[in-house]
């Protein structure tokens, strides 16, 4: 491919995105998942201090969601770390889901 081939497939690719969205997108995803995660936490902390039980499956919500973003991170990367961190969510995940599934079926 020539220079002049790649620059009209990027441009034809790129046909009516705004790149500075995209950019505010990717920078505040990460803001968002940081606000959600402690929404979340205080939650379940004040839900675990009045009701005097724990919330697993806003966690395991939590959890999966940060698997699935380490997991495709690592599948793009193939870092070694970004494994390691997409195995820990994952074993996070299956515990706060047994822990749900426990506490649903003690009613």
């Amino acid at each position: 491919m020539t220079r002049e081939e790649i620059l009209e497939r990027s441009q034809n690719e790129n046909k009516g995105r705004d790149i500075v969205e995209n950019e505010f997108i990717k920078k505040n995803f990460v803001v968002c998942w940081i606000v959600s995660l402690v929404a979340a936490s205080v939650v379940a902390v004040i839900e675990a201090i009045v009701l005097e039980k724990q919330n697993s499956g806003l966690f395991f919500a939590l959890m999966s969601g940060l698997f699935s973003f380490f997991l495709l991170k690592y599948i793009r990367l193939r870092k070694r770390h970004e494994l390691f961190i997409t195995v820990m969510y994952g074993i996070a995940a299956v515990c706060f889901l047994i822990s749900w599934i426990i506490s649903l079926v003690k009613g």
